[in-house]
């Protein structure tokens, strides 16, 4: 029988191991690569026009980013001028919106990150005004 504190010794080691295995798919935001963009909420007014005059807001959400098999990567969350930025390796991901009940709502973007290239991305969260 092992005890309470070897178990408890070989969990965190077992978590160390993990987090130093440099496996990531998340690097810093001073990377090569990765993905950044904006969140914008919209409509703003039940009635749109064409001079522009009611514009989608920036928007500050959160933001799950998973690989493109729908494994957990990392949680984002866009500034309130609706911006975000990650560092990532060159591969293949998901961006998952939190959506609201019913609204707002925004929908997944697949996406692929290249060597050396930041892409650049837009999600729109709808209102749901009509």
């Amino acid at each position: 029988m092992i005890g309470r504190g070897r178990v408890l010794g070989l969990l965190f080691g077992a978590l160390i191991g993990v987090g130093c295995s440099g496996n990531s798919p998340v690097l810093s935001d001073e990377a090569p690569q990765g993905v950044e963009g904006r969140v914008w909420l919209g409509p703003q007014c039940p009635v749109q026009t064409s001079d522009g005059s009611c514009p989608d807001a920036p928007y500050s959400a959160v933001l799950d980013l998973q690989t493109a098999g729908g494994a957990h990567v990392t949680r984002l969350r866009s500034d309130t001028e609706g911006r975000f930025r990650a560092g990532l390796r060159p591969g293949r991901y998901r961006m998952v919106p939190r959506n609201g009940d019913p609204f707002p709502h925004a929908s997944p973007v697949d996406f692929t990150v290249e060597a050396d290239r930041w892409l650049e991305i837009e999600i729109l969260f709808d209102t749901g005004i009509r």
